[in-house]
């Protein structure tokens, strides 16, 4: 299954899967950190879940997104 990114929305960047079950989103914090979540809908075929970690970097923020866009490729 594949993500696509959708329309920032001020300095929030979003992913979804193409099943819409789950997002990831990408946004910088007051204190200049990096905010990576994923969030999956409890309907998804895998179950409810989410996870929110803090990185110092976008560069690092981007490799997160994208490890988790494969680790959460609707098969876990």
């Amino acid at each position: 299954m594949s993500w696509a990114e959708s329309t920032p929305i001020g300095d929030k960047r979003e992913w979804r899967r193409d099943d819409d079950y789950a997002t990831i989103s990408l946004r910088q914090t007051n204190d200049g950190t990096w905010a990576v979540s994923f969030d999956r809908l409890i309907q998804a075929p895998e179950g409810e879940a989410y996870k929110h970690e803090l990185v110092e970097t976008e560069q690092a923020a981007l490799e997160l997104v994208g490890q988790w866009q494969e680790r959460f490729d609707a098969q876990e």
